[in-house]
């Protein structure tokens, strides 16, 4: 005869209520990392429309842009690509 296993009710939602805390709290911390990560871009992105809007005609030209183009460019949102 096979025999019956027994589970301890006491300890089996405690291990599982501290896995689960562990799993939220890993996707809490890569959620923020994101939204870190994603400001930081946001951010050289700004940084980098900056530096364009001040070229002038000369070093635009060496990059194949027109006035045009970094009109466009920044007239975008910190966040848009």
């Amino acid at each position: 005869m096979e025999q019956a296993h027994c589970i301890d009710t006491k300890q089996t939602p405690a291990v599982g209520i501290r896995g689960l805390a562990r799993k939220a709290a890993r996707l809490t911390v890569r959620m923020v990392v994101g939204w870190i990560d994603a400001v930081a871009e946001a951010m050289e992105r700004s940084r980098q429309r900056e530096q364009l809007a001040h070229m002038n005609e000369h070093m635009l030209s060496d990059l194949g842009l027109s006035h045009a183009d970094v009109a466009r460019e920044c007239a975008k949102r910190p966040w848009q690509p």
